[in-house]
This record gives structure tokens, C-alpha cells and sequence, in this order.
């Protein structure tokens, strides 16, 4: 598993964009929270892996709204639920 300091392709996006992608999965994963609950470890362990790769990827392909990227991390999961 990488750590902090290993060079990873996310680690090589700009700061802004870095920042973007953050302020996005957290957005989503609290709305998912609210409406899933933690208690359901697993499901819970793979809406966050589904998320945080679907916004990573939507970003590298240009998008860089906030709430752009939210909403198609959502849609991303309950599609693939």
C-alpha cells in the first residue's frame, strides 16, 4: 500500500486539482453516510473505493467542478449497486 510520500499518478495532479478531488469524495461520501449509514463496513469500504476512483478519473479527463464531480460519483455508485 502506498504511503504519503510515495509518487502516485494522483500525487502528480496539480495542487488545485489535488484539492478539487478532495473537497469532491469528502462531499460525496458524507451524503452517502447520511443516506447508507457506517454501519455496513463493506458496503460502505467499496461506495468509497467506487467514488474516490470515479472522481480521479473524471478529473484527469478535465472536470474540475466540485459539484460536477459529486453528483457523477453518486450516480456512479447507485448505478454500480
Amino acid at each position: 500500500m502506498a504511503n504519503a510520500t510515495s509518487v502516485t499518478s494522483f500525487n502528480l495532479l496539480p495542487p488545485v486539482l489535488r484539492r478539487t478531488i478532495h473537497e469532491a469524495y469528502d462531499d460525496a461520501m458524507e451524503v452517502l453516510g447520511t443516506r447508507q449509514g457506517h454501519n455496513q463496513w463493506l458496503t460502505y469500504q467499496t461506495m468509497s473505493m467506487t467514488v474516490a476512483r470515479h472522481i480521479v478519473e473524471q478529473a484527469k479527463q478535465g472536470e474540475c467542478d466540485v459539484e460536477r464531480l459529486r453528483v457523477s460519483a453518486l450516480s456512479a455508485v447507485y448505478l454500480n449497486s
